[in-house]
């Protein structure tokens, strides 16, 4: 919250700036005119009169013409609305000279051009930041529905390959598998109240994939290997949910045996600046339906860290003759 409100008086102070500037315009111009506005002080309120309705002429475009008649395609109507602008501009000009009793002498600095222009510069202004903003509201939009698509896709997913372990489990009549619900009702109440989260704690992440990876060990053999290692200290990360999972549950799915010595590594590395995310497991040969869903899952992966990081990660595949490896890391 601090940090929004710190962005918030920044933004105020640039904008306050900004129509300083633009109030200061003929000074930064024409830095001789500030003899020229010394010298006629009602000069300089009339230019003020102007420039304060310029400014309004931007407000009023923004929050109210362009969304009632330029959306609208209400074209005529923005015309009028234009004119009368306009007209009332004028009015309280005149008015102000005629109760001053000032007449303005343009001079080639002050011109009834140099007014209008200033006018037209705060209506394209005023345009071009509606439309801007209009623009990344619509991309806010868009790729916060593709991160919900991609993680309607991944818990079904997640929940068919969990229920199957169970499911063996049952029929071996394990005496695990009372442990392997209790353990599936943890990962799933996770999955109910964090998935649909943008953003997780880290330590609730790893303790997620700690549980997940427990009881993935309850049907392996004594043939598979698991290794999970853990470096550095657990600072202050937030990261997508269920982020891992499909590259650790790809491990578990094509690098398990029962005939032959198999290894499944995984190490997760934290530091200030990054993390770095690791998993490689012995390629199992597996029928070509199951690879092409696993392909799936992972383009779903890649899409979600280049819609949440953009350039802020690193992903990397081998897929060779034996060994299936992933490199992920995240900068901050």
């Amino acid at each position: 919250m601090d940090k929004e409100n710190n962005y918030k008086y920044i933004q105020t102070i640039f904008i306050v700036l900004l129509w300083l500037a633009y109030l200061g315009f003929p000074v930064i111009v024409f830095p001789e005119s500030i003899s020229l506005f010394l010298n006629d002080l009602t000069q300089l309120l009339r230019y003020l009169i102007i420039s304060c309705f310029s400014i309004a002429l931007y407000y009023i475009n923004y929050y109210y013409a362009i969304p009632k008649y330029i959306i609208k395609k209400k074209f005529f109507a923005y015309g009028v609305f234009l004119i009368l602008f306009g007209l009332i501009n004028n009015l309280a000009v005149t008015a102000f000279e005629y109760l001053v009793n000032y007449e303005f002498n343009p001079t080639v600095k002050f011109t009834v051009f140099l007014y209008y222009f200033r006018g037209l510069l705060a209506l394209l202004a005023s345009f071009t930041v509606y439309y801007y903003k209009r623009y990344k509201q619509v991309e806010i939009i868009k790729k916060d529905m593709e991160l919900k698509a991609l993680k309607a896709q991944i818990n079904p997913h997640f929940l068919f390959n969990t229920l199957n372990t169970i499911y063996s489990q049952a029929l071996n009549k394990s005496d695990k598998t009372a442990e392997s619900i209790a353990r599936l009702s943890t990962l799933m109440r996770y999955n109910v109240t964090k998935s649909e989260k943008d953003m997780v704690t880290l330590d609730e992440e790893l303790e997620y994939l700690r549980n997940y990876i427990d009881l993935q060990r309850f049907r392996l053999t004594d043939k598979t290997e698991v290794s999970l290692l853990i470096t550095g200290k657990i600072l202050e990360w937030e990261i997508p949910p269920l982020i891992f999972i499909n590259f650790i549950e790809n491990a578990f799915k094509y690098g398990v045996s029962t005939e032959i010595q198999t290894n499944i590594d995984i190490k997760i590395d934290i530091s200030r600046d990054s993390l770095f995310f690791y998993v490689k497991n012995l390629k199992i040969k597996k029928d070509s339906v199951r690879l092409e869903s696993s392909e799936v899952g992972l383009k779903n992966i890649r899409s979600r860290l280049d819609l949440i990081y953009g350039d802020k990660y690193s992903l990397e595949i081998r897929n060779e003759n034996l060994y299936y490896q992933v490199k992920l890391e995240i900068k901050r």
